[in-house]
């Protein structure tokens, strides 16, 4: 950005350069502040006072020198239309977290801040909404999913620099409750495996290796090393409107993981 030769100061608009009155003379507001900004538009507001004129003019110049400068009306674009331009940006996620996306802005984002303008979103706001949330039994998941959303939405206004800051950078998000974990004797995975009446090998498979269920349903033959007795694990397959969406393991670590002597025998 350069600032040189920017146009500005604060003009009487109800005299002339030789002192003689102007055809605004009595109308409206006397003081005109004027000034040019770091994208090379000319920019201006009147007053009545001309100290105001002169504050309001010390003030966008110093945003300009230094940068912080933003177009007043780029902050009137709504949360939903920063929305679309952000979303367009998104393919490179998985589908499941798209579906996941959509159904928070859908649900819980859409409906508060779909009309509201992004330079009017305020941190005080966001707080009350998420607490709205918590108080209508809404799960601390689907508060962090919705909650995610909106400050990536205004992250995108931040990076288009139709704000200064992302009203959502401090604010903080109820904390999950934490239950302790249940894990499963070897006679209570023997008992459930026996309580199916499909594939109880899948259900001893899952106990034992510890794989998610994508990752389980999307092994290949070649997966297995017999010799070894180890399954390694590449990718995983997820059911998303109503396709198929092959990804690489959650932690995007490929990994090999032993099973015990115990399944190799199919009976």
């Amino acid at each position: 950005m350069t600032t040189r030769n920017v146009r500005s100061g604060v003009e009487d608009r109800w005299h002339k350069a030789d002192g003689s009155r102007s055809a605004k003379y009595g109308i409206a507001a006397r003081w005109r502040a004027r000034y040019v900004d770091g994208e090379g538009t000319e920019r201006e507001k009147v007053f009545s006072v001309k100290k105001d004129a002169q504050t309001f003019l010390t003030d966008r110049m110093s945003a300009v020198h230094t940068g912080s400068h933003l177009d007043p009306a780029a902050g009137k674009v709504s949360v939903e239309r920063m929305h679309m331009a952000w979303v367009t940006a998104q393919g490179h996620i998985a589908k499941k977290t798209a579906q996941s996306r959509r159904t928070a802005w859908t649900c819980h984002v859409r409906p508060r801040w779909a009309a509201v303008a992004v330079a009017d979103v305020r941190t005080t706001a966001v707080r009350s909404w998420i607490a709205k949330m918590a108080a209508d039994g809404v799960g601390v998941p689907t508060i962090e999913n919705s909650f995610h959303v909106l400050r990536a939405v205004m992250a995108t206004a931040v990076d288009d620099r139709r704000i200064l800051v992302n009203p959502c950078d401090v604010v903080k998000l109820p904390k999950r409750a934490h239950t302790d974990r249940g894990y499963l004797t070897h006679g209570q995975v023997l008992a459930l495996s026996a309580a199916v009446t499909r594939d109880p090998l899948v259900v001893r498979f899952l106990a034992y290796t510890g794989l998610r269920w994508g990752e389980m349903a999307a092994l290949r033959v070649q997966d297995f090393d017999m010799l070894r007795r180890r399954v390694s694990i590449s990718r995983s397959v997820t059911e998303v409107d109503g396709g198929l969406d092959w990804r690489t393991p959650k932690t995007w670590e490929r990994r090999s993981v032993p099973f015990p002597a115990a399944l190799t025998d199919v009976n």
